[in-house]
């Protein structure tokens, strides 16, 4: 048996264990939070019914997002984090590929945030999305065949969100290479303003006004939301950087202590899916399947919820030997999701349901 391992989401140490496993007869259960995990699930059971009828999938279109709930996105970036925040920021330089219309559209690394994708659902949120990875493999994964014209996975921030990040990529603090000044051994302590200030090619006593117009510049002017955000954030003050070899690095976990949750604040997560549907009598629906959640002051955040009740559910079914098949497997089989789906409704975790004819 050949395995194709190229852009395969499922981690490459399992994958290269595929046939071990199945000649153990061991079950590995991935892809099992919120994105992946609930957005499979709530796919499939929406596909397999479809299917039961008739109908053909034409398009599926999905977005999803870990958010600060709307009182709490008080900051420039209007995010706050609840993760790795390297991970959050090298999200966004990592390749998207999608399928639109029929077409592949290819987005090279570092510029899915110049490529918007237009967000309906929700509006009161106000929120922007943009692809996330190769979306492409999932017609497959999903059994769609060539029916399903467009396939689109992405992720979902407030307006703002990409602002701020174009102005921290415009002034070097996205670099992931190692540079002298960000490595901590070299010299003594740098502020904020320095490090600015090296990064634009400035001498480190430059003064302030001058590095600001500088900086300005490159963001798009003085009045420009994104040199707002940078001064906001801190990052022409006297405060000393605590450095980790590059500017990303050094950045992270600055933001990640500026722009924390602070007690009594909740989070957020929002999910959407768009299925535009064929029915066997040739008329075309669209079927929107959302789940709303927030996180509980000072309790668990909707991220813990959604992400841990997910996967403890779905080991718990594999402990009491309710799925059977050995493998490196995702939840999209119906042994799977349906009674997972009716254990996360127990906890709160549902979705709403509603269709739109076209």
């Amino acid at each position: 048996m050949e395995l194709n391992c190229e852009n395969d989401p499922l981690k490459y140490f399992l994958v290269e264990f595929f046939l071990a496993v199945l000649d153990a007869g061991i079950t590995i259960m991935n892809e099992s939070g919120l994105d992946p995990g609930i957005d499979h699930m709530l796919a499939m059971e929406c596909f397999d019914e479809i299917k039961e009828h008739g109908g053909k999938i034409t398009s599926f279109v999905s977005f999803c997002g870990g958010l600060p709930a709307p009182e709490s996105s008080d900051n420039p970036l209007r995010y706050k984090f609840s993760w790795s925040p390297k991970g959050v920021l090298t999200a966004l330089l990592n390749p998207a590929k999608y399928l639109q219309g029929g077409k592949v559209v290819e987005i090279p690394s570092g510029k899915v945030v110049d490529h918007l994708y237009p967000i309906d659902f929700m509006p009161g949120f106000n929120l922007i999305g943009y692809g996330n990875r190769d979306s492409t493999k999932y017609s497959e994964i999903y059994g769609l065949g060539s029916e399903c014209k467009t396939m689109i996975r992405g992720t979902l921030r407030y307006k703002g969100f990409v602002e701020t990040v174009k102005a921290l990529d415009a002034v070097g603090l996205l670099n992931t290479e190692p540079q002298d000044i960000f490595n901590p051994i070299m010299g003594p302590d740098l502020t904020w303003k320095q490090l600015m200030a090296s990064l634009l090619n400035q001498k480190q006593d430059i003064f302030p006004d001058s590095l600001r117009n500088i900086a300005a510049e490159r963001v798009g002017g003085m009045n420009s939301s994104g040199m707002k955000a940078l001064q906001e954030l801190g990052l022409f003050s006297d405060i000393v950087a605590d450095r980790h070899g590059s500017a990303l690095d050094t950045l992270a976990p600055y933001l990640s202590k500026i722009l924390a949750f602070k007690e009594n604040e909740r989070d957020l997560v929002v999910l959407n899916h768009d299925i535009g549907v064929r029915l066997q009598s040739g008329n075309m629906e669209r079927h929107r399947i959302s789940v709303v959640a927030y996180g509980e002051p000072n309790g668990f955040s909707a991220m813990a919820r959604t992400v841990g009740y997910t996967c403890a559910i779905v080991s718990n079914m594999v402990l009491q030997g309710e799925i059977q098949r050995p493998g490196v497997l995702r939840p999209v089989t119906k042994e799977v999701y349906r009674p997972a789906l009716k254990r996360l409704a127990d906890f709160g975790i549902t979705a709403t349901k509603t269709v739109t004819p076209m």
